[in-house]
């Protein structure tokens, strides 16, 4: 019986593959630049609590879209 192979970089059964994981972190990289600008215009000293509160969720879901699974 073969050892079952686990990838962070492959598709697997419920994750995505290298170009939808690649344009999903480039659009969280481009939603962080834009709530960062607009709640530089809005918020003016809460800028720091919004990119803090943006950086604890992009993180949490980044570590979900780039989790190791099994491939075939």
């Amino acid at each position: 019986m073969p050892l079952a192979k686990h990838s962070r970089w492959r598709g697997g059964a419920t994750t995505f593959g290298p170009v939808v994981k690649i344009v999903v972190t480039l659009l969280m990289a481009w939603l962080g630049y834009v709530t960062w600008y607009m709640s530089r215009i809005v918020d003016g000293s809460f800028v720091i609590i919004d990119m803090i509160v943006y950086i604890v969720v992009a993180v949490f879901f980044l570590r979900h879209v780039w989790r190791i699974d099994r491939v075939a």
